[in-house]
């Protein structure tokens, strides 16, 4: 945002110099929290409408449009280029419904406001009726705040694993918009040892996990190998606590399902806990991907999936 608000050469100087930099993100939160106390005294119809229309305004000029584009390439290939166009425009509207959902994030989730409808798929129902502890992993779909509000409202205490935001202003803004939600919330560095004690509390552990991880295991994603997180599953497997993936539909303005699904569990013959985590990752990132092409523009994919050698044009899959 920095790069709109004060231009390019301002954002080389506040990275370097640290006051500049504070400045910088100070005004940018004032900034998102002008538009959002705009957002807050107009329906959601119209707040959704604003929120895609600076979307779609200002994230094809972004430098994120490009990597949203390699992803959509990458994972529609088969799709026709007029397609994959269409995706990226929808993915940049959800993006922005998105935005003008995070003032409102309270009242959306409110089950007085009939916006949040919960779906326990097959033995979802039995974990939970169970009320103990799980490890819930998502994926950038819809608006994947709702999925902890989903957690919560079926009275399972959750702690959720979050990448804090590189400007710690507008991080407080957003924890402020989340906290009505009900959920504790752990940073992602160093998260191991919290969230094991989280889980010993008996509370829940969620994640987002479609993202590509540098330490992680190259597993299969849309037929490529990608560098995939197995903590979720060690943990489960570990402190024997199901784990049980989310999805979040967007149904129409400001409306959502979450849908919980059966708790994913190695398949037979496989032989060691370390490949057990793999293949449970492999079942997820799987379920992830059959979720993403019914509804490709909730997806929203805006860091790198793939090694860089898989991007068009290489000739390459590979790491």
């Amino acid at each position: 945002m920095a790069r709109y608000v004060f231009g390019k050469a301002v954002k080389r100087v506040a990275d370097r110099v640290s006051w500049v930099r504070h400045v910088v993100w100070l005004t940018e939160t004032a900034f998102a929290w002008l538009i959002w106390l705009f957002l807050r005294l107009i329906g959601f119809r119209l707040a959704g409408a604003c929120g895609r229309g600076i979307a779609t305004f200002l994230g094809p000029r972004s430098a994120k449009n490009e990597k949203f584009r390699i992803n959509i390439d990458l994972a529609f290939a088969n799709s026709s280029a007029s397609e994959r166009d269409r995706i990226l425009r929808g993915v940049w509207a959800n993006g922005g419904d998105v935005f003008a959902e995070y003032p409102r994030l309270g009242k959306i989730c409110d089950p007085a406001a009939g916006r949040l409808e919960t779906e326990l798929v097959g033995t979802a129902a039995d974990v939970v009726a169970g009320g103990g502890p799980c490890v819930f992993v998502s994926a950038h779909l819809a608006n994947w705040e709702i999925c902890a509000a989903a957690v919560t409202r079926l009275g399972l205490p959750l702690t959720v694993v979050y990448t804090p935001a590189v400007n710690v202003y507008m991080d407080r803004l957003l924890g402020h918009w989340r906290r009505p939600l009900g959920f504790r919330l752990i940073a992602r560095e160093d998260s191991v040892r919290p969230m094991i004690q989280e889980l010993l509390g008996g509370r829940s552990i969620g994640l987002i996990v479609d993202q590509r991880v540098d330490n992680g295991l190259m597993l299969p994603f849309f037929g490529m190998p990608k560098a995939t997180t197995v903590v979720p599953a060690r943990l489960a497997l570990k402190h024997q606590v199901p784990l049980v993936p989310i999805r979040c539909e967007r149904l129409g303005d400001a409306r959502f399902r979450v849908s919980l699904h059966p708790p994913v569990e190695p398949r037979e013959n496989i032989p060691g806990g370390s490949e057990k985590a793999a293949d449970m990752m492999i079942q997820v990132n799987a379920l992830f991907e059959n979720w993403i092409r019914s509804a490709p523009t909730d997806w929203f994919c805006s860091k790198r999936r793939w090694p860089r050698a898989a991007r068009p044009g290489t000739g390459e899959t590979g790491a």
